[in-house]
Parts: C-alpha cells; structure tokens; sequence
C-alpha cells in the first residue's frame, strides 16, 4: 500500500519546462529594456533654448519647460506646447520643441525679420511689420535700413495684431513687390485708399490705388522706369489710370 502511494506521487510530481539560451535571452533583454524606459535615465532633466540671432530666448520659455522636469522623454507631446509658446511669441517665424536623448528638451526659436516700419503721421516711433502682416514691436525709432509706411490707419495697431485694413494692406503689398521687383523706396505716404504716395528713390514719386491690383501697379511702374527717355521734369508718375500719366510736381 504504502509503494502504490509513493509510485502515485512520483506520477503527480511538478515539472517545469526547460528553457532554450534563445529564450532565455529574450526574456533577459525585455527585461532590461523595461528597467532601462522605467529608470530615472530617461526622465526629463535638462533644458534649452536657442534662437538664430543673438539674441536670448525670453525669460519665460525655460520655466515653461521645466513644468516636465522628471517626465519621461519618450512620453512628451510637444504640439501643445509649442502652441502655447507660439501665442506668446508673436515675433517667431516659427518655433520646435525637440526631445533629445536620453534627458534634453531643446527649443529653436526662429525670430522674424521686419520688412518695414509702420507710423503715424507726427509720430517719431514706429511699428516693426514683419513678413507675414504681423506687428512684432514698437521702437522709438523707425529702423533706417527699412521702408516707411505713414497712416492714420496703424493708430489703433499693437504689438501681435495682423494688417488687414485694406488700404494699409495694398501699401503693405506695395513694399513686398517693391523688394520682389527691386525697386527701391523709403516712404510711402497712405493718404487715402485711392492716394497711396511713394516717394522712389530718383525723387520721383508713383502714386497708387489700392481699388486695383498692386502687383499689375508695380509690374506698370517697373516698366516705365526701364525706359530711359523719361523726362526728368516729370516726376509723378500716376498708375491709378488706365494708361499711367507722367505729371511734372505742383
């Protein structure tokens, strides 16, 4: 009796299945991999931020980041982050946010170039217009290596808002085709939206409308510009016309 028992338990005895190196080195490299993603090595610790001129970031990017110090890196949505900086900064053209391994944050910030100044009549200051229509500062002075546009209109203007007047944006057109057809000018006087002054470089000054095509305008006037019998006494040159007149000043 007491054999048949012990054949009997020798019948139900455990057995474990023996494992080939292939699984055991699997199961070893899971392993680690989830120490290694689960471990303070790959949690947020350092910050940066850097732009394309010389100028440092603003103060409050760094903070801004450091909200994640000691997530994980491989966790981070940078899209709403980058939003949230971008309405803040109206100046950049645009702006990444890069998580670098195993523990970086890096910010590029590429700042927008003005392409002209914007001011009131009587005012010594100006309003720094960048390429897209935006507003991205005020200083006390118009930048001298920059375009003037004088209109009554950039009063109510401030730092971030987008040109959308229509008459202040054919005067803007005017200065992006300008540069496009390389025509230079130093002030354009916005007098009303059928009286858009600008005052070329020859002393001469061609006056637009901002009731017709702005691109058709400066193609006339680069036209006229390349004949060179021009009178040299007839210094307004007027593409508000149907056929553009030459007119001495008054």
């Amino acid at each position: 009796m007491r054999f048949k028992r012990l054949r009997r338990a020798r019948k139900f005895k455990l057995r474990f299945p023996s494992l080939s190196i292939p699984w055991i080195l699997a199961i070893l490299y899971i392993t680690i991999v989830i120490v290694i993603l689960t471990g303070p090595i790959f949690k947020l610790e350092r910050f940066a931020c850097t732009t394309n001129t010389l100028e440092t970031c603003p103060d409050f990017v760094i903070p801004e980041l450091e909200k994640y110090t000691h997530e994980y890196i491989y966790l981070i949505q940078t899209d709403d982050l980058e939003n949230r900086l971008k309405k803040n900064l109206p100046r950049a053209d645009y702006l990444t946010i890069t998580p670098i391994w195993p523990d970086l944050l890096q910010t590029t910030i590429v700042w927008q170039h003005p392409i002209v100044n914007l001011s009131i009549p009587a005012s010594s200051s100006a309003l720094l217009v960048g390429n897209n229509g935006q507003i991205l500062n005020l200083v006390d002075i118009p930048d001298p290596q920059l375009p003037t546009i004088i209109a009554s209109s950039a009063a109510d203007l401030i730092i971030s808002d987008r040109i959308n007047e229509p008459s202040l944006q054919a005067a803007f057109d005017i200065v992006k085709n300008f540069k496009t057809a390389n025509i230079k000018t130093n002030t354009i006087n916005l007098i009303s939206p059928q009286n858009i002054q600008v005052n070329l470089n020859d002393d001469r000054i061609a006056v637009f409308t901002s009731l017709k095509s702005i691109p058709v305008q400066v193609r006339t006037l680069q036209l006229i510009l390349s004949q060179a019998t021009i009178n040299s006494g007839l210094k307004i040159i007027d593409l508000r016309l149907d056929r553009p007149a030459l007119k001495p000043t008054q």
